[in-house]
């Protein structure tokens, strides 16, 4: 399935059962975002985000505990406070090593997701392979994937 296709999927979900968005990203720079603003009617749904890449927006904005930001539960901070922030039903988060050098003793191509569905909160961690734009890529698959599941449950 395209990132077109995936993003469309998720547009439709929050249309037909009346919820917002919000994403914070690290890994993806605001490329979750883009995908989400490419579906027709995303201003209905989509209230906005926060781009966190230093891990400095990630506790002073986002109030992830200091410490490692690649890792499951900064994902799952990051996601349930970009809602609370932005004042949405559904908040997604990525955070990860795109490259080219590991971060935190993680290595290249290390993904965590979280998504925050009023309150409940989900995360997954990838291992993705590629050049840092393929990894990029991958991480808003895999972030519009997770969420897909996430409303669908």
């Amino acid at each position: 399935m395209s990132e077109t296709s995936e993003a469309q999927d998720v547009g439709g979900l929050l249309s037909r059962a009346q919820l917002t968005i919000a994403t914070a990203e690290s890994m993806t720079g605001g490329a979750l975002a883009e995908a989400l603003v490419a579906v027709p009617g995303a201003s209905e749904w989509l209230a906005g985000g926060v781009i966190a890449y230093m891990s400095r927006v990630k506790y002073n904005l986002l109030g992830v505990r200091k410490g490692p930001v690649v890792c499951e539960d900064a994902a799952r901070q990051m996601a349930v406070s970009v809602a609370r922030l932005l004042g949405t039903d559904v908040g997604v988060s990525t955070t990860g090593v795109a490259g080219p050098e590991p971060m935190e003793d993680q290595p290249v191509g290390t993904l965590f997701v979280g998504v925050s569905v009023r309150g409940h909160v989900v995360a997954r961690h990838c291992k993705l392979d590629g050049d840092p734009s393929e990894i990029r890529t991958r991480a808003v698959r895999e972030a519009l994937e997770l969420t897909t599941r996430a409303l669908s449950s």
